[in-house]
């Protein structure tokens, strides 16, 4: 198979290619990392000679508009409390436990937490990283976009003349947010795709999905009946992964979104699973997280308040590991800084649906499980509890909360689950370990009625929400050793 010099699916939420021209990339492109690509195509090197505002902006060159993930920046949940949508399975048991534990420096830990634990017996194992084959790729295309025709990768003058008129409507209505500075910058790019249109190809060359190693990129378009073609990609660095993707060009208004998210959970989580059938993987996978917020389906949407947009369903999908579904923590699957590492390796599929469909589908690091065949004993219930308490100690202390009477911190354990994670391996490997994890979130409770702020464990700075998909402590359940979850095993 032909390596493709691509490191990650072509996101959402950027500008047309210039022209028909392929973009030269090199290293990640996501805003968080505040890589900048030009009209040229070419990796624009200072973050200052492109922002908007206050935050990094980058400029990914793509025919249409999609913006990526997802950091989860694509779809948003409610300001406080975070929710997630457990995975369930039959042979699972769940209880309740209750404790306070008094922890360094006045610091008081509390358990009211529901316990999950996986029945049969435990095991550990690798996973193992695999080239797609030629079926594969094909059946995944054929679960999503049925018998489109492809066709191959190209912005054509229609495609940059749609573009311009939505930028420019955009960037009428962002006068008074950004700056006159920015308005005229972006405006003069807004003309030099109109230069391009005027040689630019009227329709895109017929592809054949077969070839699409052989393509540049190893992207494809597809027409399914939006006024924008999806696209179709499969990269094969640093890692294997499978993309497909169908934003469409969002109305352009500051007026509150009228179209509220009508589609169930329920009905996306149906339409995953029958792609995931049509492929012939529906039983390997468990649904881990479910949930919806707005949706930055082109690049000016970024700058628009999130109630001007719509929204849509995200379904994050794990392989189950001995049939039981892997852990899910937020800190290491998705929207993290390691996520496109090329030492990253967690495979997951992630859906993004709304009222039309499918808006995204993403198979990262498509691979196989090699588990041992002999059972290991777990250690128990009570010493994960001892030692999570003891860890939490040494981790949590008044040198860990700035500006904060520690009195006043209660970190709040509001889950415990037994179940299988993947850590990071050698190579294009990764351990597969039966892990104690212990969710929860931590508060300043200086108010009488309450927290009034929370602590976010990633940035180490206070925050006004908090996340309750985080594991405050994680551990090895075979030997109690500390893992940590954001990637530095």
């Amino acid at each position: 198979m032909p390596i493709i010099h691509n490191t990650e699916p072509k996101p959402h939420g950027s500008r047309p290619l210039s022209g028909w021209q392929r973009p030269q990339r090199s290293g990640e492109a996501f805003y968080e990392q505040g890589l900048c690509w030009g009209a040229t195509g070419e990796l624009q090197a200072s973050i200052k000679e492109r922002s908007i505002m206050k935050p990094n902006r980058c400029i990914f060159l793509h025919c249409f508009i999609l913006l990526i993930l997802l950091a989860l920046a694509v779809c948003q949940t409610s300001p406080i409390g975070k929710e997630y949508k457990k995975s369930s399975r039959n042979d699972s048991s769940s209880t309740l436990y209750s404790a306070r534990a008094n922890l360094t420096d006045g610091i008081q830990l509390r358990f009211e937490a529901e316990t999950i634990a996986i029945d049969g017996s435990i095991i550990r194992g690798k996973f193992m990283t695999s080239e797609y084959t030629g079926q594969l790729v094909q059946a995944v295309y054929k679960s999503i976009c049925g018998d489109a025709q492809p066709y191959q990768y190209c912005s054509t003058a229609q495609d940059l003349y749609r573009y311009v008129a939505y930028g420019k409507k955009s960037l009428e209505l962002l006068k008074g947010t950004l700056s006159e500075e920015v308005i005229i910058r972006e405006e003069n790019e807004l003309n030099t795709y109109l230069e391009f249109a005027k040689n630019a190809p009227a329709d895109r060359p017929l592809a054949n999905i077969a070839d699409i190693t052989n393509y540049d990129q190893g992207l494809v378009m597809v027409n399914m009946g939006g006024a924008s073609p999806a696209q179709f990609q499969v990269l094969t660095v640093p890692r294997y992964s499978i993309y497909y993707s169908n934003y469409q060009l969002p109305r352009v208004s500051n007026a509150t979104c009228s179209e509220p998210l009508r589609m169930t959970q329920g009905d996306a989580i149906s339409i995953a699973d029958n792609v995931l059938q049509k492929i012939g993987i529906k039983d390997e996978f468990a649904l881990v997280r479910g949930q919806d917020g707005t949706v930055n389906h082109a690049y000016y949407q970024l700058f628009f308040n999130d109630n001007t947009k719509n929204k849509a369903h995200t379904l994050l999908y794990l392989r189950r590991v001995n049939g039981n579904p892997q852990l899910d923590d937020s800190r290491i699957l998705l929207g993290t800084d390691n996520q496109y590492d090329p030492s990253f390796l967690q495979e997951y599929i992630l859906f993004k649906i709304d009222d039309n469909g499918i808006l995204s589908f993403e198979w990262n690091t498509p691979g196989k499980l090699q588990l041992t065949n002999e059972p290991e004993s777990a250690i128990s219930f009570d010493d994960a509890v001892s030692i999570a308490t003891n860890q939490m100690k040494v981790s949590y202390t008044k040198y860990t909360f700035k500006e904060a009477n520690p009195e006043n911190i209660r970190i709040y354990i509001s889950r415990i689950a037994l179940g299988y994670i993947f850590c990071k391996g050698t190579g294009n490997t990764a351990d597969v370990l039966p892990a104690w994890e212990f969710y929860g979130y931590i508060a300043d409770e200086s108010k009488p009625e309450g927290a009034d702020r929370y602590y976010d464990v990633n940035t180490k700075n206070w925050t006004d929400s908090y996340e309750n998909n985080i594991g405050l402590c994680v551990m090895n359940a075979l030997n109690g050793n500390i893992i940590d979850r954001t990637g530095k095993y």
